[in-house]
């Protein structure tokens, strides 16, 4: 996602969290100076608040369509469960009617 993908919005700060990872990592003099451009355009209160903010927003959206397809799997394979099911019921009363025309 390009930073101009990301929303206007920026997530409140929460400090009682008690944040104890760091993550860092090196930039162009130019990716930092747009970095810093954009932080300001979105009103972020500093550099690192606005990179956090905009990774947790990344986090949070890749998050809701992975458990929107684990929801839709588990319903395909309940419906799947109840048509095997059905299956085998089937199954079940012709091997008991065949046993029972084979024993008469």
């Amino acid at each position: 996602m390009t930073p101009s993908e990301l929303s206007n919005d920026i997530p409140a700060i929460e400090p009682w969290k008690g944040r104890r990872r760091l993550v860092s990592f090196r930039l162009t003099d130019d990716e930092y100076q747009g970095l810093k451009q954009l932080s300001r355009e979105r009103g972020a209160m500093s550099l690192s608040e606005f990179v956090r903010s905009s990774v947790c927003a990344i986090l949070v959206e890749n998050r809701e369509p992975w458990e929107q397809q684990l929801a839709s799997s588990l319903r395909e394979f309940g419906r799947q469960a109840t048509e095997l099911y059905g299956l085998v019921d089937q199954l079940s009363h012709l091997l008991r009617n065949a046993c029972q025309d084979h024993q008469a």
